[in-house]
């Protein structure tokens, strides 16, 4: 990474990859609303616009300097600048070094990976937490004042969190890595301990263009770089045990300590037996193997069970104590949350937004209710890759007995056009715009038993259109507040609520 500086320093490189920002500087940001006196701005390219045409607000608000790609011309009036041919990654070091290099006090967790990023973060929190250690998570559940709806944020604020946590007394802060992240160097300046990846499929070929381009973004997390300036685990790496491609490319790099989780890993669970009341399974966790049954309704969420598992383990964790917790472990919001319609259907609420996630999604609810009829609800979302629009349409129509294609975060694209890719591989499928209707509709036409499945939103409580950003809810809370739904969790010896089943006709003719 090339630097040139113009006027009294803005910071002082110590070491490669290792700097410190100057005695009268204060934050670092790349948006020109939030500086304040004494900040750090910096001009990155965007989307639609350059961060260099909002220079002069910057100044206006008292920026101590300005940081600007190498090849961009100085603006007027401003006497210190940082030139640099890595905008986007000297930002990162700058975020870093402006709060006195948090990651330095945590072990760093970066997990990776079309599916199971946030289960995985959320699970090893749970049971870090349970067993003593303090920890945090970031990602797409952390509250979006803090991220600005980003899975990974932004490197200033992956800074001012990561501050923020080792000022609480954490130990331990678990961050899930987009492919968007690492291409764009948001982590970068992190001291990282352990990085994972939980699984490979097709997702954000609106961005990255290619398949390979994808996958090469997710590898960025475990090679180890040419250059101290970019991101490298110290300690881990946590990878699948496939000794297929392309999983045998991502151990190639790895330079560090490899663990491996699934059927030839050290850390493995084998389902043995599912129902209403959970999972049976055997937990191996090196040597130590157990019979466990789990608070889980299906084995999708295995592989994410197993790499928490895994990670939990990498930080210390004796295997007999994670065994004690696991039997306790709460669902992660908005990832298969089961509710029960009173006299109607079972709903599953859950993020499915790719065709991996959503064929695994459907097969293990059809696996534990073979017999049931399965009612899928779900859309497509603007400015996204919608290539995988039909394949979802395809996944859908091999498992659901009905197909309703809704909204879902359209931002200014025609959410009718969306549907229409998703009905291409759904000759079966309808299209009911707004999305509570969707779901009522679904509701409705099931008896006691069936199956209504709602993903692309989770836990989300907010959609995209024309107009911005529109507070809707959860789909789970209006499940909660309009249908009288409950929340149903699998414990030892728990029971399935009976209720006498009502029929369409009825509800109808009541007015409702």
């Amino acid at each position: 990474m090339r630097i040139a500086m113009h006027g009294p320093p803005l910071c002082r490189i110590t070491a490669p990859g290792v700097l410190e920002m100057a005695s009268d500087v204060g934050k670092v940001t790349a948006d020109s609303r939030r500086v304040e006196p004494r900040d750090l701005f910096v001009a990155l390219p965007g989307q639609h616009t350059h961060g260099i045409r909002f220079v002069g607000e910057a100044i206006r608000r008292g920026a101590a300097g300005v940081v600007l790609p190498e090849d961009a011309p100085v603006p007027a009036g401003v006497e210190r600048w940082i030139r640099t041919s890595q905008p986007r990654l000297l930002y990162a070091h700058l975020a870093h070094a402006a709060y006195g290099h948090p990651s330095r006090q945590l072990k760093v967790v970066a997990v990776t990976g079309t599916n199971g990023k946030t289960t995985t973060v959320e699970w090893a929190a749970q049971l870090l937490n349970r067993a003593g250690i303090k920890a945090r998570t970031i990602g797409t559940l952390t509250p979006y004042a803090e991220t600005r709806g980003l899975t990974t944020p932004v490197a200033e604020d992956v800074a001012r969190l990561m501050h923020r946590a080792a000022a609480e007394g954490a130990a331990v802060v678990l961050v899930e890595a987009s492919s968007h992240a690492l291409v764009q160097h948001r982590l970068a300046g992190v001291q990282l301990s352990l990085a994972a990846v939980t699984s490979l499929g097709r997702d954000h070929l609106d961005f990255h263009r290619r398949l390979a381009a994808y996958w090469a973004a997710k590898r960025r997390l475990v090679k180890q770089p040419l250059s101290a300036w970019f991101l490298a685990p110290r300690e881990g790496v946590l990878l699948p045990s496939s000794q297929e491609p392309p999983w045998t490319g991502f151990a190639a790099h790895v330079c560090t300590r490899l663990v491996r989780f699934g059927p030839q890993g050290q850390v493995r669970i084998r389902p043995l037996g599912l129902s209403l009341q959970g999972l049976q399974a055997e937990v191996e966790i090196q040597s130590l193997k157990r019979r466990l049954r789990l608070p889980l309704l299906s084995d999708t969420a295995l592989p994410s069970l197993e790499a928490a598992v895994a990670l939990t383990w990498m930080l210390g964790v004796e295997p007999r104590q994670l065994m004690a917790l696991l039997p306790h472990l709460d669902p992660v919001p908005g990832r298969e949350e089961w509710y029960l319609v009173p006299g109607g259907p079972w709903v599953v609420v859950d993020y499915a937004h790719n065709p991996q996630a959503l064929e695994h999604l459907l097969a293990g609810i059809r696996r534990l209710l073979p017999k049931s009829r399965l009612t899928t609800v779900f859309g497509g979302r603007g400015h996204r890759d919608r290539g995988k629009l039909p394949l979802m349409g395809e996944v859908a129509s091999r498992y659901a007995q009905r197909v309703v294609v809704t909204t879902d975060s359209p931002y200014d694209e025609d959410p009718y056009e969306l549907a229409q890719a998703i009905l291409s591989r759904a000759p079966f499928g309808e299209w009911i715009e707004d999305r509570q209707s969707a779901i009522l509709s679904a509701v409705w036409r099931s008896r006691a038993g069936d199956v209504v499945v709602v993903t692309g939103r989770g836990h989300e409580t907010d959609q995209y259109g024309p107009k911005g950003r529109l507070n809707t809810g959860s789909d789970g809370e209006w499940l909660l507040s309009v249908l009288g739904a409950r929340r149903y969790r699998p414990r030892q010896g728990s029971t399935v609520p009976r209720w006498k089943a009502w029929t369409l006709p009825a509800r109808l003719g009541e007015g409702q």
